[in-house]
C-alpha cells in the first residue's frame, strides 16, 4: 500500500503549512464539471468562504497551502486536483457571497488531475477541511496516464446522468459520448425534481445526442409541455 505523502514528501517541518479540503457535488452544483468545463466556477467552488449577510464561514482556508480534492462517483475514491495558496489573504465576491482568491502552485503540478486517493470521509460537512495530520489515512489508488477529462462512455445500460452532467458533456462535445450517442435512436427515461417520470423517445438528426442537445438548449425541458415549469401568477 502506497500512502498519499510517500509521494507528496510533505516533511514535518512544514506540515503546519498545509490543510486538505475535500469537495463533494452539492444539490445543484458538482466541482467535478467545473474542473472540467467552467474554471471559474470551479476557482469560486473550492475556494467559497461564505454568503452575504451570513456571519459564520463556509469553510476557513487557514493556511499557507490547501491540498484540494474532488470526490469521484460519490465514492471513497477522491481526485487530486492541486496545491492552492490563497494570494496575499484576498477575497474575491460575487452576487452571492466572498470566496478565497486561490492560485494554483507548481508544487505537485505533476499529479495534478492525474492523482486518485482513497479515503474514508467522516460523517459531516460537504465542504470538509482536515488537518495536514490526516494525510496519513489517504491511500494512493491510482496514478493517471493522463489529466481526468470526465467518465468515458461505458455503454447504453450504464447511462445515468444528472442534467448538469449531461449538460457538461453535451457542451464540450466529447467525442467518445458522441460517437455513442449520435448514431442510435431510442427511447430513454427522464426523472423530474418532483422524481415524476418521463419517458421519451430520439429519432431525428444525430439521434439520442440531437435529442439531448435539446434538452441543454431548453434548460431542461426540451420543448415537451409537461416538462415545461408553469407560470407564476
Amino acid at each position: 500500500m502506497i500512502l498519499l505523502n510517500d509521494i507528496l514528501n510533505i516533511n514535518s517541518e512544514e506540515m503546519n503549512d498545509f490543510l486538505i479540503a475535500l469537495n463533494n457535488p452539492l444539490k445543484h452544483e458538482n466541482p467535478l464539471n467545473f474542473y472540467l468545463y467552467s474554471i471559474n466556477d470551479f476557482y469560486r467552488f473550492i475556494g467559497w468562504f461564505r454568503s452575504f449577510g451570513k456571519r459564520n464561514a463556509f469553510r476557513v482556508l487557514d493556511k499557507k497551502y490547501s491540498l484540494q480534492f474532488i470526490q469521484l462517483n460519490q465514492s471513497d475514491k477522491w481526485l487530486f486536483v492541486g496545491c492552492f495558496y490563497n494570494e496575499s489573504n484576498q477575497m474575491n465576491s460575487n452576487e452571492y457571497g466572498e470566496y478565497y482568491s486561490l492560485k494554483l502552485s507548481d508544487r505537485y503540478a505533476n499529479f495534478e488531475g492525474r492523482l486518485v486517493a482513497k479515503f474514508k470521509k467522516d460523517p459531516g460537512p460537504k465542504q470538509a477541511k482536515l488537518n495536514i495530520s490526516r494525510i496519513k489515512d489517504f491511500e494512493v489508488y491510482q496514478i493517471l496516464v493522463e489529466k481526468y477529462t470526465g467518465e468515458k462512455f461505458k455503454g447504453y445500460k450504464n447511462i445515468d446522468l444528472d442534467f448538469e452532467s449531461m449538460k457538461c458533456i453535451i457542451n464540450s462535445g466529447k467525442e467518445d459520448w458522441y460517437n455513442n450517442l449520435s448514431t442510435v435512436k431510442g427511447i430513454y427515461l427522464i426523472t423530474d425534481n418532483n422524481n415524476k417520470l418521463y419517458v421519451g423517445s430520439a429519432y431525428g438528426v444525430e439521434g439520442i445526442w440531437g435529442r439531448w442537445k435539446e434538452y441543454v438548449n431548453t434548460n431542461g425541458h426540451g420543448n415537451n409541455i409537461a416538462l415545461i415549469p408553469p407560470v407564476s401568477k
